[in-house]
């Protein structure tokens, strides 16, 4: 048996459209480590500090802090308790250079990706002034002063006796990571696999693969690593991991036949077209949609535009100063 303490603190998400994130305190005999500290809000310090005092322990007991990747609703509340502790932070090297790098420019970047495949001005102009990075543009200021560590595939890192496995899993951001216990078999997934719902996967422009490919790389690579128990950053535990993966592959294989069932060999779409016509498992149309929920969608369907032209099924062609899309 592993000889730590596990606990799950649900933590708040205010304006995000879930119900809640998970932040996991871990205890050893010799120190506490948390995986994602989750959002900047002060009820979500009083969780965490809540959760602390019921074992025992002081915010400033904590030792290490990882994130598991860059979103706001996973790592904004860093600041806090590096204000009230001198904790270790650690993120993957790729994410660290978006936490400590032009956040603004990050996001600027890829809306201008998505322009380029068909988003209109205004829908870019909103999406750009509600995204959640812009609107906790402060935070991230603040945590390019924290010392963070960042961390490549296959580094070690050790909570008290137990040593878990950094492994790079890009796909739902470009330095997504994972957590791995080898010797039990489990794994904190961040939002590299969850329960219920399916992780988003857009496309960013520092990728240099579509991010749908590299994502199902990422899936064939957990399983590899022979993990089974799943703790992941929405939702609750994932009791079977391998059964998990193999429904996430299965969803990305329809969305391929959707998508292509929306093509024509003799007419052109934009990924932004084609975007409000998928059917996505939002009980809403794309025009309902939050401007956070159409950068996902749209960055989605830009991620399974470029795998398919991979494996030879779509061609792309400019038109005009956008690109659009058509059956090979």
């Amino acid at each position: 048996m592993i000889d730590l303490e596990i606990r799950r603190v649900k933590m708040f998400l205010p304006g995000i459209e879930l119900d809640y994130v998970n932040s996991y305190i871990i205890r050893s005999d010799k120190e506490v480590a948390i995986i994602d500290d989750g959002m900047y809000f002060l009820d979500n310090l009083r969780l965490i500090m809540r959760e602390l005092k019921s074992m025992g322990l002081g915010v400033n007991k904590i030792d290490k802090v990882i994130g598991t990747h860059f979103h706001v609703d996973h790592i904004t509340l860093t600041p806090a308790i590096n204000d009230l502790a001198s904790p270790e932070f650690y993120i993957g090297k790729i994410d660290y250079n978006v936490v400590t790098g032009d956040v603004e420019g990050f996001l600027k970047a890829t809306l201008s990706l998505y322009s380029i495949h068909g988003t209109p001005g205004e829908v870019i102009e909103k999406i750009m002034k509600e995204h959640p990075l812009m609107r906790n543009k402060r935070i991230y200021e603040e945590m390019k002063n924290i010392s963070w560590k960042n961390v490549s595939n296959g580094d070690i890192i050790k909570i008290g006796d137990e040593s878990f496995k950094f492994l790079e899993m890009p796909g739902h951001t470009p330095g997504h990571i994972i957590l791995v216990n080898e010797r039990e078999k489990i794994a904190f997934t961040g939002d590299h696999i969850l329960p219920k719902i399916t992780p988003n996967i857009p496309q960013y422009p520092v990728e240099n693969d579509s991010a749908v490919n590299l994502y199902l790389n990422s899936l064939k690579r957990t399983l590899e690593s022979n993990v089974i128990i799943g703790y992941p950053g929405h939702g609750e535990q994932i009791a079977d991991l391998p059964k998990r993966i193999e429904e996430l592959v299965s969803h990305h294989n329809s969305r391929f036949n959707e998508i292509l069932s929306l093509l024509k060999k003799d007419e052109c779409f934009t990924a932004f077209d084609l975007a409000q016509k998928i059917k996505w498992n939002l009980n809403k149309p794309f025009n309902e949609m939050s401007s956070t929920n159409k950068f996902f969608a749209i960055g989605e369907t830009i991620s399974h535009l470029f795998s398919l032209e991979k494996s030879g099924k779509v061609r792309s062609k400019e038109y005009g100063n956008k690109i659009c899309w058509s059956l090979a």
